[in-house]
């Protein structure tokens, strides 16, 4: 089975990304740490790489060498985009990421587009700075984190080790660069993860993992997981990363901030233009979107909703756990009420938030959510 956060249906919702994928960036070369927050991120594809020469040396194109982007001394800046996508009974999910990364000084931008674009979350960092984007306005939030390992569970640095023991298909032509491309069979592929999000292919029917290594600078520029189970609900997952444009002028500037964060409590519902009858969405003061397989059994006004998903207790958790405070809301209190029931207390101005989270049977959780004033 994929016992990855339910299916990787998970991975369509666990938009806060840890600036794990950021915290050791690199500085283009001739990078102005100021990116323009103007996400214009490909939709499904990374769009055409600039080329930047890079001198080869004899040192450089080895499998025990290869390094990531964010772990090269050589990479100043560069590009990334993800895209996780999964098919099970409980449903089909994608996830897009976009970034760009500027080592020196620091700095960094992410898109993340999930349930087929209809949500968009941005986060910028720029001075030592985060922001984030909630519709089309821009708030500054320090707290807020984008861990991009929750999304995939697995990243290029759980595989650059293993290049080594690696069959060698030969030397392609990936984003603009030529690449070794490296593969490796089911028993290659690491578990990873943590209890109650594993990412485990052991037990899967196939799964295959290919790495493409750029020849001249011996960094990562493409990592693919493809893996389903047809004896097990007819299971499939597929995970691809992709670095490009490596040292390319990539410059990232601070967004223009329109929403102070203490008042997020008072404007938030009426600045996402949330739908009428989005009862939950209204709730929380943000666009929330539930995901596919999930029933709303009871709501009542934007006081009190009762959803049941298809998530698994630790996913819905976990998402509640980012997602909230990376939308301005504070975690006050947390607790085991009774066994496999947590209780959470946020808070947001005015504003308190109690959402219950508890077994719903059958791999499913239910959250229960509800507001003051």
């Amino acid at each position: 089975m994929i016992n990855h956060a339910g299916q990787a249906i998970v991975l369509a919702n666990l938009l806060l990304f840890a600036a794990g994928c950021g915290a050791n960036q690199s500085t283009p070369p001739s990078p102005t740490a100021t990116p323009t927050v103007v996400a214009t991120m490909p939709e499904t594809a990374p769009p055409s790489p600039t080329e930047q020469p890079i001198e080869q040396t004899a040192s450089q194109a080895s499998p025990s060498t290869a390094q990531t982007a964010e772990q090269a001394d050589a990479i100043s800046s560069y590009r990334l985009h993800i895209v996780t996508q999964s098919e099970s009974p409980r449903g089909a999910d994608k996830v897009e990421v976009d970034g760009a990364f500027v080592k020196e000084p620091p700095a960094q931008e992410l898109t993340i587009r999930f349930q087929e674009g209809e949500q968009v979350m941005a986060m910028t960092v720029v001075d030592g700075v985060r922001y984030m984007q909630m519709g089309d306005q821009w708030f500054e939030t320090p707290e807020a984190t984008i861990n991009l390992s929750d999304l995939t569970l697995i990243t290029p640095d759980d595989v650059t080790g293993l290049l080594a023991r690696m069959t060698q298909v030969g030397v392609e032509e990936v984003n603009g660069v030529q690449a070794m491309h490296y593969r490796g069979g089911q028993e290659m592929i690491p578990v990873v993860g943590s209890p109650g999000d594993t990412l485990d292919v052991s037990a899967l029917a196939f799964a295959q993992m290919d790495v493409w290594i750029d020849q001249a600078t011996n960094v990562v520029t493409r990592l693919q997981l493809q893996a389903n189970d047809d004896q097990n609900d007819a299971s499939t997952l597929e995970v691809v990363f992709d670095y490009y444009d490596f040292n390319a002028p990539i410059t990232i500037e601070k967004p223009a901030v329109t929403v102070d964060a203490s008042s997020l409590g008072e404007s938030s519902a009426a600045s996402n233009d949330i739908p009428p009858g989005d009862t939950l969405s209204q709730l929380l003061g943000f666009r929330f979107m539930l995901p596919t397989g999930s029933t709303v059994e009871a709501a009542v006004g934007a006081t009190l909703v009762t959803a049941l998903t298809p998530y698994t207790v630790a996913e819905a958790q976990r998402l509640i756990e980012q997602i909230l405070p990376a939308n301005g809301y504070t975690l006050v209190t947390k607790a085991e009420t009774t066994p496999g029931q947590t209780t959470y207390l946020f808070q947001q101005g005015e504003k308190v938030v109690n959402v219950t989270i508890s077994d719903g049977g059958g791999d499913a959780a239910r959250l229960h959510f509800v507001a003051a004033p």
